[in-house]
């Protein structure tokens, strides 16, 4: 992978975040992908059988806790709505697939 950077998407005030340690390659790859298809599933994030092996070897990585995924994602949040209004809405609807 090439030493790209995310300057837009990806956290970049915090040294240990895991988007940008060591194993924070992989991790700013996974979040552009993420952010770009609106989705978290990996089949439909990954180019290739390969990019999917990295994801998943990368979240299963005992460096990486999902403690330290929504910190970093939430600062990330913070810095991005930093002085500004944000209306957040929340849809409660469900499906009921059974009535059909």
């Amino acid at each position: 992978m090439s030493n790209q950077s995310y300057p837009n998407s990806c956290p970049t005030n915090r040294e240990k975040s895991l988007w940008r340690s060591k194993t924070g390659q992989k991790g700013a790859a996974l979040y552009e992908s993420i952010q770009k298809h609106q989705t978290i599933v990996i089949q439909q994030i990954s180019r290739n059988r390969s990019e999917q092996i990295a994801y998943y070897r990368y979240l299963e990585n005992e460096q990486v806790t999902i403690s330290e995924l929504v910190r970093s994602l939430a600062d990330h949040c913070q810095e991005q709505v930093a002085g500004k209004h944000v209306l957040a809405i929340s849809d409660t609807s469900e499906i009921n697939l059974e009535g059909h």
